[in-house]
């Protein structure tokens, strides 16, 4: 019976829960009469908040479009809007927000339609409904979320009050001043600012052990003095830029002594390279320096991996900022490591320039061709969709969502310009120029060539999609050699990042 079904929904989980669906789904295909439309928008509501809880947003979705066939009402409800925010569909769950009356006596509905209008960017409704929940009940207020919504806009002064109110707390001190330091940063003048850090330093050395914050309190306010304390966590700072100086030697003495150990490995003719082993140090200098300055952003992300606090996540903005420092810091890296070098490598010593662009093209396609077999092969394999593998669109050094926080934070002109044109320049010419050409004076070129994509293929950080990774550096490297030059490798690195970055804006 329907209302028997109906009501199982409201107590069982899991699989005795997806049975009830199924038993539902089956009843109203065999006897459609028993079921009439409020019962069959009750079940269809019921089925896509199971499913919205799942994470599977696509069936949450597509049962709460059958609820709101059979009423009306569904459509204006708070659970829809989470289901389209869940799908990205902004400004469609903005409309359903907006078009909620704010009529309910139900405080907890307001405030989560608040947090979700927050969520939304949609500051001027969001802060309506939280200062009609203070009116009605102040306790309800998430003041972190209130100051946010002040924040944005433009209520400056009074987000930080609400923001102070809480660093008198004794339970969560360290976070609540964490918070007001951001906000200090970003809003308030220098004597706010360092008073801020004061009161957070003086929880101990623990709270900026390498004086993260610190530095990002520096480069807001340059001229603030420094305490004597903070000499510490500068010292700390200071060791930790010279055990990045001395981590490369980890793969780079191998290189150096496997050549003369073994003879297998060692190149036939000696090979006059455009770069030492010393261009190799520093470009790998480069690179954990890039990705010690992205931490500067947000330092309780690293700290977190080490005092086991628990870090709330980053923001899409300050994730646009990662990307882009370290893209900026790696570029500086990589472009100086051109000092003293012919410029001309970026072309072709053996090809002409229109032969290595299409040679790039050819080999963009042969790529694309093996991936897709690949994919076609290894979702079915290991019984994955796209849409679970957060990394499928993974270009430069960045995940899908890098990507979308880098275009969020920038437009999509300027993140198409630095992720199609920038990054495989100076990517070239780090692992096929730097490091395939100085690896050669030791050790062979096939060596040589399957050393630098091993390393291109694990700094990108996905299992799966590692041994197409490595590909990407097989075929780039022997482009490389063939052609004498990097303009091949370069057009086969723009053409993949600009198709993958505009998969990623189209979606």
């Amino acid at each position: 019976h329907p209302e028997v079904l109906i009501f199982q929904t409201t107590f069982l989980w899991g699989d005795e829960k997806i049975n009830v669906f199924k038993d539902a789904e089956k009843s109203i295909e065999d006897n459609p009469k028993k079921w009439n439309k409020s019962n069959l928008a009750a079940m269809y509501d019921a089925m896509a908040s199971h499913y919205y809880y799942e994470n599977d947003y696509k069936q949450a979705i597509f049962y709460k479009d059958k609820a709101i066939s059979n009423d009306g009402q569904n459509r204006n409800s708070l659970d829809y809007a989470r289901i389209l925010i869940g799908l990205e569909r902004k400004n469609e769950a903005l409309s359903v927000l907006i078009a909620i009356p704010d009529t309910t006596k139900e405080i907890w509905e307001l405030v989560q339609k608040a947090n979700m209008l927050l969520e939304l960017v949609d500051y001027s409704n969001a802060l309506n409904i939280y200062k009609q929940v203070e009116q009605m009940d102040s306790t309800y207020i998430n003041k972190v979320d209130f100051a946010t919504t002040l924040e944005g806009f433009g209520k400056y002064e009074s987000a930080r009050e609400y923001l102070a109110s809480d660093t008198s707390k004794i339970y969560g001190k360290k976070d609540a001043l964490l918070r007001l330091l951001n906000h200090d940063l970003k809003f308030q003048d220098a004597s706010k600012s360092i008073a801020t850090y004061n009161a957070f330093r003086d929880l101990g050395y623990s709270s900026d052990p390498i004086n993260l914050h610190r530095l990002k309190l520096f480069f807001y306010h340059p001229t603030l003095p420094w305490k004597f304390r903070d000499l510490l966590g500068l010292i700390t700072f200071l060791a930790l830029l010279v055990i990045i100086i001395i981590i490369p030697y980890i793969w780079i003495l191998p290189i150096y002594f496997s050549g003369m150990r073994f003879k297998f490995l060692s190149p036939k003719n000696a090979y006059e390279s455009n770069w030492t082993l010393k261009a190799f140090w520093f470009v790998s200098i480069g690179y954990l320096i890039a990705s010690l300055f992205t931490a500067v952003i947000e330092p309780e992300e690293l700290y977190s991996v080490f005092n086991d606090s628990n870090f709330a996540g980053i923001s899409l903005k300050n994730l646009g900022y990662q990307v882009l420092v370290f893209i900026i810091s790696l570029a500086l890296f990589g472009l100086m490591a051109m000092y003293k070098v012919n410029p001309k490598i970026l072309l072709s010593n053996s090809w002409s320039i229109g032969r290595s662009i299409l040679s790039g093209v050819g080999i963009f396609i042969l790529f694309k061709l093996i991936s897709g077999m690949y994919i076609s092969f290894g979702t079915k394999v290991f019984d994955v969709s796209l849409d679970e593998l957060p990394n499928f669109f993974k270009v430069l050094l960045a995940t899908r969502q890098d990507i979308e926080a880098l275009v969020t934070t920038l437009g999509k002109s300027s993140s198409i310009l630095l992720i199609c044109f920038l990054v495989p320049i100076y990517e070239e010419i780090i692992f096929r120029g730097v490091i395939l050409d100085s690896c050669q004076r030791h050790i062979n070129f096939n060596v040589s060539n399957i050393f630098q994509s091993l390393l291109f293929a694990a700094i990108h950080g996905s299992l799966f999609l590692f041994p197409l990774y490595f590909l990407f550096g097989i075929l780039a490297g022997m482009a490389r050699k063939k052609s004498g030059g990097l303009l091949p490798c370069i057009t086969f690195h723009i053409i993949n990042n600009l198709i993958a970055i505009l998969v990623i804006i189209y979606r």
